[in-house]
């Protein structure tokens, strides 16, 4: 969390001190989307770095230290009940932190079937994007008494939803594997700097690589769709996105969920925690 809030702090004086003034007498459309667009796109996969540095690091200290397949052998039992195996459970555990690094360590996994039903059951770990929202959520309709009980209780139904999950389709012929566990169990290491480091950069890359392309090319379009067509409110009915919304209506009013809030729930796309900062600029709140 340190390391997020410099970053964010950084992003935040490049904007104000550097690229606002630079782009003070440029158009409002093209000062919009290179600020709200395409830089906000460019900080959102920083923000995601910190925790995937910190997520491989620990992990190749883990992995190389022997531990992990011991903690893997002790949970096979239960997990074959559901389908999976105790390195599912492994990932399913450091989903708690990032639902992304952790669907990228089912790449252990030989087995196709196993990966794809490790992958469905990991997302209802709850990440720590979506805490913020809870804590949101909590602290404006439970009392201080209720909140840590009803927060721990979306934890234990997040692990029951991934168990059901798996025990709803672990009979499904595509999620079936038939790839025996077969895990070694190393002698305990000291892991080498060296090694914990060439593995980490590695990982870290290939995150960077791909999911900047997905998340910036995410924030634009969703810049596009509340700005345009031109003239209108931000985020207003009239902008694509409240089309999109009133187009969703008939889905989503029976949840509860007008237009406006269809329009916070594309934002959630490109990341959960957006959805608090969109509701606020979509409502005008604080």
């Amino acid at each position: 969390a340190p390391i997020q809030d410099w970053m964010k702090w950084a992003f935040q004086f490049v904007e104000i001190e550097i690229l606002g003034p630079a782009l003070a007498t440029a158009p409002p459309v093209l000062r919009g989307f290179l600020l709200e667009g395409l830089f906000s796109g460019l900080a959102t996969v920083t923000s995601f770095v910190p925790l995937i540095i910190l997520f491989f690091f620990f992990m190749a200290i883990i992995e190389d230290s022997g531990y992990l397949s011991r903690a893997a052998y002790l949970m096979d039992a239960l997990m074959v009940r559901l389908g999976l195996d105790g390195r599912s459970f492994v990932m399913m555990l450091m989903g708690f932190g990032c639902n992304v690094p952790a669907i990228m360590g089912t790449r252990v996994m030989r087995s196709r079937a196993l990966r794809l039903l490790s992958m469905m059951v990991i997302p209802f770990s709850l990440c720590s994007a979506r805490l913020q929202v809870f804590l949101f959520i909590i602290g404006a309709l439970f009392t201080a008494k209720q909140a840590p009980a009803v927060l721990l209780s979306l934890y234990l139904f997040s692990f029951a939803t991934a168990f059901i999950t798996a025990l709803g389709f672990q009979n499904s012929r595509q999620f079936q594997s038939d790839e025996p566990f077969v895990v070694e169990l190393p002698p305990y290491r000291l892991p080498t700097l060296k090694q914990v480091w060439i593995r980490g950069w590695m990982e870290v890359r290939h995150f960077v690589v791909r999911a900047a392309k997905i998340i910036v090319s995410g924030v634009v379009l969703v810049w596009l769709l509340t700005h345009f067509p031109s003239g209108v409110v931000p985020a207003s009915s009239a902008s694509y996105a409240g089309i999109i919304g009133q187009f969703l209506a008939p889905v989503l009013t029976p949840l509860g969920i007008d237009d406006r809030l269809a329009v916070a729930l594309i934002f959630g796309f490109v990341a959960k925690e957006v959805v608090i900062g969109a509701l606020a600029v979509i409502y005008g709140l604080q």
